[in-house]
C-alpha cells in the first residue's frame, strides 16, 4: 500500500502549501472532521512557515489538491499528481519529452500524458525527472506542440 500524502496548490496566494493528512482527507471528503484543525505545520517537514498550513475546513475551496504516487523520479524525488516529468531529449531531437502525471479514472491508478498526444495516457514510471508542476511551470507544458 502507498504512503498516503497530498500538497495543495493555494489559488489565492499562488503558491503550493503543505498539510497534514487528517486536514487533507477532510477537504478531500475521506474523513470526517469537524471543527478547527489545530496547526500541524511544525510536523510537515517542507512546511516552512505557520502560515503554509492549511488550518480550517473553510478554506478547502481555494486549493486544488495533489496526491502522492507513491512513487519516486529517477533522482529520488516524490512524484504528486500534476507534476511535469521529462524524459529526456525527443529522438527526433526538436525538444524534449515532457509529460503531466495524472490519475487515469479508465484505470484507477497513476499515469502521464504527453501534451501531444492528450487522449492517450501512459503508465507512470520512475524513468522521468519531475522537473516543475501545472501550477508552477505551466508553460513548460504550455509551449508544447
Amino acid at each position: 500500500m502507498r504512503e498516503r500524502k497530498y500538497r495543495a496548490w493555494d489559488k489565492r496566494l499562488g503558491k503550493m502549501v503543505w498539510s497534514s493528512l487528517a486536514v487533507a482527507e477532510a477537504c478531500l471528503g475521506l474523513t470526517e472532521v469537524g471543527g478547527k484543525f489545530l496547526p500541524g505545520c511544525k510536523l510537515e517537514p517542507k512546511c516552512k512557515e505557520e502560515k503554509d498550513f492549511i488550518g480550517f475546513p473553510a478554506n478547502c475551496p481555494f486549493f486544488d489538491w495533489m496526491d502522492y504516487t507513491g512513487k519516486k523520479d529517477k533522482t529520488g524525488r516524490e512524484m504528486y499528481e500534476g507534476d511535469i516529468l521529462d524524459y529526456g531529449e525527443l529522438t527526433d531531437h526538436s525538444g524534449r519529452c515532457l509529460h503531466k502525471v495524472i490519475w487515469d479514472e479508465r484505470v484507477a491508478g497513476f499515469g502521464t500524458l504527453s501534451p501531444s498526444e492528450p487522449d492517450h495516457p501512459y503508465p507512470l514510471d520512475c524513468d522521468g525527472e519531475v522537473i516543475g508542476n501545472v501550477w508552477e511551470h505551466r508553460l513548460l507544458l504550455e509551449a508544447r506542440p
